[in-house]
This record gives C-alpha cells, structure tokens and sequence, in this order.
C-alpha cells in the first residue's frame, strides 16, 4: 500500500503550519544533502576518499611510494622504477595508478613482490593480458598489469593488495639520452598533467544522411585520473638515485628540476660512475626530475658508437657530432615566423609566465627584413594580423603589447590554431618557422598529428614544452613530423637563454640531404627511416639492424650551407650494450606509430607494432606487460574495492583555472556553446572525467549547513507564537 503523505504530516493551509511543514521538508533535504556532501568531499581523516568498486561505499585511495635507479652507460641509460602500493583501509583494494615515463622508453621488465615472494612478469598482447588479470583478480590472487595508454603515460594496476598491507611492483626500461646545449640530458616525469578532453566534432556527411559525430579521445576515461586537490598537500613521493658512468670526463652536472647532491668523486678524471642523488630526499611527484651534464671541453668524441650482437643479426646505435657552422655563413634568406600561443587554463601561473618571456626574446630578436604573426588559443583562437606582417618596430610594440594583455584560461582547443597557422601557399623566398609554445596538455594527439603531416607544407614546426611537467610525447612527435625540434623550457629563468638557443639554430643553415653508409655496402633497417635535417649543435643520432659482416667503416654526409660534408664512423671495437636492440624496436614502432599520420591503416599498424614488441619485449598500446600469483591470498567471498591513485597538480599549475568552475557552469556553456569548438572545459564530456576534487562538494556541505539552520530557525520562531 502507497505511502500517503498527507497521514505523515498533518498538511493545513494556515500560514504558520505550512512553515512548518516546508521547515520539515527542508529538515529532509538536508538529511539528504549532508551525506552526499561528506561523500563528495575529497578530504577525510588525511586520506582521499573514493567510491568502491561494487558504488555502495568510499574507500581510502591506496597510498604510492615510487624509487627511481638509473644507471647510465656513455649515451645509454637503463632505469628501474619501483613503486609501492600500500593499503591504508581494513578491506581488501585494488590500486590503479596512472605514471609517466620518458616518451622513448623501451618498458620490457616487470617483477611483483608480495611478502617475500617474487613473481616475475611476461609479456602478451593487451587483451591476454588483461584477460590473465581479470582472473585472478576476480579468483582472489595478487596480480599486477603494466599497460601503455601513450608512449609517455602508463598506468600500473595492482589487484588484491591485503588490509594494511602493501605489494610492490618494479619496472625496467631502456632509453637513449638527449645532446642539447653542448651537453647531455636526461628528463624522468614524474607526474601526468591533467589532459583536455576536446568534445565529440561532427562529420562531414554526403547525400544527406543522419547527422555523425567522431570522438577525437576515445580512451579518455583511461588517461583522466583523478586530481588532488592542493589544498590537501602533495603525496606520492620518489626517491631518485643515479650513476652516473659517462666513460669521458665531465663538467658541470647540474639540476634545474631540483636540488642534487654528488658523491665525492673526481668527475674530470671520467674513471667510475659519479652517483647523483636528490639533496632533499624524497620529494613529491609534481614536477619532472631534469638532469645535465657536459664533457670536459675537447673530451667529446665526433662519434659514439655501441651494439648489440646476436647469431644472425647486430643492433647498432650511433650518435654523430657534425662540425660546428661558423657565424659567418649564415643565410641571407628572410624568414617568416608565426608564435603560436597556449592561453588555456592549463597555462595559468608559471606557464604563461615563462611563455610570455620566451615570446618577448623571440620578438624582439626578429630582423628587419622578416615577417611575422601572432596566434593565440584556448577554447578559440585568435590572430594578431589577418596575414603576416613586416618585424618593423611599431608592429613589434604592438605586438608586445597584445601580448602583455594575454590571460590563461578555458580549454586547449589546438586544432584550429594549428590550421591557421599550416595552411597556406609555400613562398619560396622564404624560410617558413612556427614556434609553438605551450604544455602539450591534450589527449587527441593522434587527431593533431595528422593534421601536422597533411598540412606541413614549407613550413618547419618547433614546439616549446612550457611548465613543469609537459607532454613530452606530444612536443617530440609533432617536430619529428613537422621537421622541427623540441625545445623544454622548465622554469621563467631559462626562457631568454632557452629561445636564444633556438634562434640561433633557427638563423643559421641546417645540415640537410643526409646519408649513412654503412661497412661493405650493406642494407641495414635505420631509424629513423628518413634522416631529419639537422640544426646547428645538433647530433645525428639513429638505430639500426644489419646482417653480421666484417668490421669496416660506415660514412656519414650530407650538406652544410651547399658543401658537402662527410665523415668515417669505425664499426672497429664497438662497445656492446645488451639493451641496444630494444632500443631499435621502440625507433622501429615509433615509426610505425607515426605512419598513421600519413594514412597508414590503423590494423596494419596494429599488426606491425605487436609483432615487433612481442618479438623484443616491449610495453606498447597493444602489448602489455602482466604478472601473477598461482596461490590466492583474498577468500572469493569477501568483496574487492578498487580506487584510482590521486595525482598531484603539477608544480605551477592554478587549480581554479584549470578546472574552470563547478560543473554546473560547464553545462551551460555547452548549453550556450554555437559551435563544438567553443566548448571550454578541461574534461567536459562526462563528470567521470572531471578531477576527482572537482565535484561541488563544498557547495553541497554549504547548502545543507545553511538549509539545516534555516529550519532550526524556523522551528524557534514557529514555537515561540501560538498556532
């Protein structure tokens, strides 16, 4: 039988009952708001709160301790991350985590440690993989799954970690180092900026059929985790360890990341490993570790050279240092540059800063004689001039004022920039350069590739990774398609020697229409497979696989301001370095990854890229690396809660700015919204994506506090006078 509401509250039409009765009514609304709020909140008793698996409960999100060991070898380095899960509740957990690496690291190891068990990991294709881990998730044994969801975004899922408990997992990979600025570098991410989700974009339909939408970012739940609020301090710390074998004698090793401290040891002699290690001990992962150090001057060798040699083929990795090109045979050829801005909330704080002071070097570093443009964008752009203008020095004024007015906020729209900037007619008077200068936080990289490689043209593409914690698989992979180079610039004081840098590459002749030779004549599968012309300072680094011959020289050359140039690299007496050929398989499928920006069928690839990373190893979107316990620890009829683990806000970025308000507000601006385009959010297609502290729950405590004392009020006042 129905309840009747009228037998539950006595309902009178006189003024002060129906007080009364709204007061009750408002009583129950509170009741109702107060759990929803304390749910919501991501802050209870030190810990963020998540919603279990099963929906019905919250959970403490497990707690993530992370050591990072690299050892580095010449131009090599071979890293272990281990990473700690511990679970803080009384119930049993499973702990997702999503953690960056290098764009370029070859992941091919993965062990588990429970107690004092080890279980060692295979590789498989993604699906097995994930099949093998649902099992014995579901049958109560420890597992672990290491998936790639970018070449430079993992997430580690660790299943059946027991009550007050931990299980730790370590990974391995193997990495070429970067030359820059006369020196080498490596760069360890240690946290995932949030990622702008664009929404779904319409299809262009011939003959007048149903109206279709394409999702740039159909994976974007897996690469959205949620976000710690800053409010509630920073958590995930690492511990980084380093030796440092460079086999030359070095100078200036230094850190512009963070504080570092070197053992004692004579680093101009080059005779042992130097171990660098953080001065502060564990630190947050908030901001990418960055580490440099340069050769003794007149120690570098034109050519380093390491391999790996099996029964029947040999991997090789080569880096050739070409000659320095003098001053004075620069190009007289103008240029016509075009900035391109990241004004998205994303932006906010340090970015911006370090953007703006990078755009003013470079504008008022441009010559008479070159033209220019500016384009902005968030969620829309804008240009300067319709068309490029003369660099005279009213129009730079002008365009350091714009500048100065610029604020970060809104979404990463950065396909229609993109467009504005790419396509036009070629002018063959002039050298075409794009400086685009932003963090790279997007998901639809792949959708942005294409347009890169379609639209090119003359045009040479050069990003600038801005902030603490850029995309560096988004930066790298548009210069590589776009003919360009990637500059980082980590903080506001690098911004004038970091552009200066790259303006003086820029005015200078590339060495282009390079070659390899290799000893004997033979054929020989390199990466990458079309030499890039290369600027001033910069190396020629590639990867190859060849057939065992005799031991000979490979010859080098190409054209230096319309000079020939070459050089004799010896295959004699080549140090060995059994991680070589991985580093050739993760070129190879690097490759391969890049060929569906110029039309390459995505099952082709798919087919392709497993073959390889099944045949060397490797981690990528379509193999994944899984172990498993035989024994099961968790008894099936007690239930499993899963949690994702938090991530810190990188260092420099603006909560406020970045989730751009509550998510009410979102509604109404796509509500509001003419175009797809204009949508301006940071995760905007379903709530799931939104930062976990992004939920309104302050409003909601504020509501039911506030609903609760109108109604305790009311009930004072309504007593105090007779009915």
């Amino acid at each position: 039988m129905p309840m009747r509401f009228d037998r539950l509250f006595k309902i009178n039409t006189d003024f002060p009952s129906l007080l009364l009765n709204a007061t009750i009514a408002l009583l129950l609304l509170a009741l109702l708001i107060l759990p929803r709020a304390a749910a919501a909140g991501d802050e209870v008793a030190g810990g963020l709160l998540l919603r279990s698996e099963s929906g019905e409960s919250y959970a403490k999100a497990p707690a993530v301790e992370t050591d990072v060991r690299i050892d580095v070898t010449g131009v090599v380095a071979r890293t272990t991350v281990s990473q700690r899960f511990q679970n803080p509740t009384g119930r049993w957990m499973e702990g997702i985590y999503v953690f960056p690496l290098p764009e370029d690291a070859a992941v091919d190891s993965l062990t588990m440690k429970l107690g004092d068990k080890v279980i060692a990991g295979v590789i498989a294709e993604r699906e097995k993989a994930q099949k093998a881990y649902s099992e014995a998730k579901s049958e109560g044994r420890a597992a672990s799954l290491i998936e790639q969801e970018r070449p430079n975004m993992f997430t580690a899922s660790v299943a059946n970690i027991p009550p007050g408990d931990a299980i730790s997992i370590s990974i391995e990979y193997q990495e070429k180092l970067t030359w820059r600025d006369g020196g080498f570098g490596l760069r360890m991410p240690l946290v995932v900026g949030p990622r702008y989700i664009p929404p779904l974009r319409p299809l262009m339909v011939v003959g007048g059929g149903p109206s279709l939408v394409t999702d740039p970012v159909p994976d974007a739940g897996r690469i959205t985790p949620p976000l710690r609020h800053p409010d509630s301090g920073l958590a995930n710390p690492v511990r980084i360890s380093i030796s440092l074998n460079a086999g030359m004698p070095l100078t200036d090793i230094r850190s512009a990341s963070h504080k570092i401290a070197i053992a004692d040891h004579d680093a101009e002699r080059g005779d042992g490993p130097i171990t660098v290690t953080l001065a502060a001990g564990p630190v947050p992962a908030d901001r990418d570790f960055v580490l440099n150090w340069k050769p003794a001057p007149g120690t570098m060798p034109k050519a380093v050279m390491f391999e790996q040699v099996g029964e029947t083929v040999r991997h090789v990795m080569m880096m050739v240092m070409p000659p320095a090109i003098a001053a004075d045979s620069i190009q007289g050829l103008p240029r016509e540059v075009v900035f391109i801005l990241d004004t998205s909330g994303s932006m906010h704080g340090d970015s911006i800063a370090q953007a703006k002071a990078a755009m003013k070097f470079a504008l008022e570093r441009l010559r008479a004689e070159d033209r220019f443009n500016l384009i902005r964008f968030n969620n829309t752009y804008s240009k300067l001039y319709p068309e490029a203008q003369q660099a005279t020095p009213d129009r730079i004024q002008q365009a350091l004022g714009y500048l100065a007015a610029l604020e970060a906020e809104g979404g990463t729209e950065m396909l229609p920039a993109l467009k504005a900037a790419l396509d036009r007619k070629s002018d063959p008077s002039r050298l075409r350069q794009v400086i685009f200068l932003t963090d790279g936080a997007i998901g639809n990289e792949r959708e942005l590739f294409r347009h890169i490689a379609s639209r090119r043209g003359d045009s040479r593409l050069f990003p600038i990774g801005m902030g603490s914690a850029p995309n560096g698989h988004f930066m790298t992979r548009a210069a590589r398609i776009g003919r360009g180079t990637y500059t980082f610039i980590g903080d506001l004081g690098q911004a004038s020697p970091k552009m200066a840098d790259l303006f003086r590459k820029l005015e200078r002749p590339a060495i282009t229409d390079l070659s390899v030779r290799y000893p004997g004549g033979v054929e020989a599968e390199a990466y990458p497979d079309v030499l890039p012309d290369l600027y001033h300072g910069e190396p020629l680094v590639l990867t190859a696989k060849l057939p065992l011959q005799p031991a000979g020289d490979a010859e080098v050359g190409g054209r230096i301001a319309g000079e020939r140039w070459s050089t004799l690299v010896s295959f004699n007496s080549v140090p060995a370095n059994a991680g070589i050929g991985k580093l050739w398989a993760r070129d190879k499928i690097a490759a391969l990854n890049e060929s569906r920006a110029f039309g390459v069928e995505q099952d082709q690839v798919r087919t392709a890229v497993t073959e390889v990373a099944l045949a060397y190893g490797l981690v990528t979107e379509h193999t994944s690396l899984v172990a498993v316990d035989v024994t099961p620890i968790r008894p099936t009829n007690v239930p499993l809660d899963s949690a994702d683990v938090p991530l810190n806000l990188p260092d420099g970025w603006s909560y406020d700015a970045l989730t751009g308000g509550q998510v009410e507000e979102r509604e109404a601006r796509a509500k509001a919204a003419p175009a797809p385009l204009q949508l301006a959010s940071f995760a905007n297609r379903t709530a799931v994506h939104l930062p976990q502290t992004a939920t309104p729950a302050g409003l909601y405590l504020l509501t039911g506090l506030t609903v609760l004392a109108l109604g305790i009020l009311l009930l004072v006042v309504l007593r105090r006078k007779p009915a």
